[in-house]
Formats: structure tokens, sequence, C-alpha cells
């Protein structure tokens, strides 16, 4: 029988990878210039920004509970 458990590992590899591309979503009106649909990308990616964020930590937390003795 395979354990179904999530793997904490996974998770804050996910989480930092969202959070660095979100990152980079946020900061793209810098190339891109004034626009009105800058406000619109800087909100996805700043909502990106807190979901991968928010993974990592969650990640890094089952990893420290999985080593508690």
């Amino acid at each position: 029988m395979s354990d179904h458990r999530p793997q904490p590992r996974r998770t804050i590899l996910l989480g930092a990878a969202v959070f660095v591309v979100s990152g980079l979503v946020v900061l793209s009106p810098l190339l891109l210039g004034r626009g009105s649909l800058n406000r619109f990308i800087v909100a996805f990616g700043l909502m990106g920004v807190f979901i991968g964020g928010s993974a990592a930590i969650h990640g890094c937390w089952d990893w420290l509970k999985e080593r508690r003795p």
C-alpha cells in the first residue's frame, strides 16, 4: 500500500517557484512602461506571490513537523 501523504519538499520547491515567477510578474510593468493594463498584471502577480509564499511556509512547517521526534 502506498503512502499518499503530501511531500513537504515538493511543496516548498513549488511554492518557492511560484513566488519567484509571480515576483517577476509583479515587476514586469517596469519593462512594459505605463499602461492601463499593468494594474491587473500586478494584481495577479501579487496574488501569486501570496499563494507561493503561503505554500512554501506551510511546506516548511510540515517538514519541521516530520522531523520532530
